[in-house]
């Protein structure tokens, strides 16, 4: 679509409003230094132009340094662009590498899924509009990192921390290639110089939960979900700490051990009806996965939630919100998460100070399934 230029007598000539244009394009990063711009019949033709109008803009450019003309190469922007714009010197970001530690997106656990997906789509937001090509890369545990692959990028986002992820750190950094680490696990690495963390406090968003379990007047509460004693703390230990902490009695089979394969969740539910346990006044899954299969489980017992057993899940799927019952949720900051990710690189200038870490608040969405009880005396 071309752009509207004023040609008011009180407006600049047109030939400067598009120099003014190739400016901001410059300043919002669209356009780093070194980058080619189009010729002029292109840009004549994308902008809605007269050709000879591009070629007075190209020219004011040129004279200021802007721009520069490569015999034979076209138009340029120069290496002086953002000083003499009166910019601090950016890093040029072109290609941005979204590190994954699986192949393919189907490889991961499909709970992981949304939140990888989230991610995505908020460092995609941020750069929409921008020449940036974010690139989905994989390493194992086993990868050796090869220098000359770093240098095909010019920064890295990092879906949590793993084995090859300190071996990029370290050739990132002999680069200067900024990496940020994006929903980590854990947020107290001491370890990590130069490389800030965008994430979560898990346990604070589980306390969300409980604490809405709790003022909802549930007492009796269960929880499903990954084994205890794993590195970092789990959802689950947050669960067992906040339920100690209000001095709440857990029974061993109202922890119910659920891993992330389909259908593990249902089956552990169906086990613990057959074997006549105590059934709790509220479940507290660590996943909506999980929180849908508890209830299709329940259901298929016969019983009914929210009225039999309430169920409280994590992660706010798109599921959750149409099941019948609506699903009590945490909705976790993953997409604001990759926004920022992507706003940190942006704005990383460079031999400047690292960017601190930054901590982003869940949300407590309370729909159908935990409808507020007198509590037990």
């Amino acid at each position: 679509m071309a752009d509207t230029f004023s040609k008011s007598s009180s407006a600049p000539s047109v030939y400067l409003q598009v120099a003014d244009k190739i400016c901001k394009s410059i300043v919002t990063g669209e356009l780093a230094e070194n980058d080619r711009l189009p010729t002029e019949s292109q840009f004549a033709e994308q902008i809605g132009v007269n050709r000879l109008t591009v070629s007075r803009g190209y020219g004011a450019l040129r004279q200021r340094g802007i721009i520069t003309q490569r015999r034979g190469q076209g138009s340029f922007v120069s290496p002086d662009a953002a000083r003499l714009l009166g910019l601090p010197p950016r890093r040029r970001l072109r290609n941005v590498a979204f590190v994954l530690q699986s192949n393919r997106l189907t490889d991961i656990p499909a709970h992981s899924q949304v939140g990888v997906l989230d991610l995505l789509f908020g460092v995609s937001q941020r750069f929409e509009g921008l020449a940036i090509n974010v690139c989905h890369v994989s390493l194992t545990n086993t990868d050796a990192v090869d220098p000359k692959w770093v240098e095909r990028f010019d920064a890295f986002i990092s879906v949590d921390r793993w084995g090859a992820t300190d071996a990029l750190i370290e050739q990132a950094r002999e680069l200067d290639r900024p990496c940020v680490i994006a929903l980590p696990k854990q947020l107290d690495w001491t370890d990590l110089d130069g490389v800030p963390l965008i994430g979560y406090d898990r346990h604070a968003a589980t306390q969300l939960a409980m604490n809405h379990l709790i003022d909802s007047g549930y007492r009796r509460i269960a929880c499903i979900g990954v084994k205890q004693g794993l590195e970092p703390p789990t959802k689950t230990e947050a669960f067992h700490a906040i339920m100690q902490k209000h001095r709440l009695d857990v029974p061993a089979c109202w922890s119910i051990h659920a891993g992330a394969e389909i259908g593990s969740a249902y089956h552990a539910i169906r086990h613990l009806l057959n074997n006549k346990q105590p059934l709790p006044q509220a479940i507290f899954a660590d996943t909506d996965y999980k929180a849908l299969e508890t209830i299709a489980a329940l259901q298929a017992a016969g019983l009914n939630v929210p009225e039999d057993i309430a169920i409280c899940g994590y992660d706010n799927i798109a599921d959750g919100a149409t099941s019948t019952p609506a699903l009590t949720t945490i909705q976790t900051p993953r997409r604001e998460a990759g926004y920022r990710a992507a706003d940190m690189l942006l704005n990383w200038l460079p031999h400047q100070p690292t960017p601190g870490n930054v901590v982003l608040p869940s949300q407590l969405i309370v729909r159908q399934t935990t409808p507020r009880i007198t509590p037990e005396k």
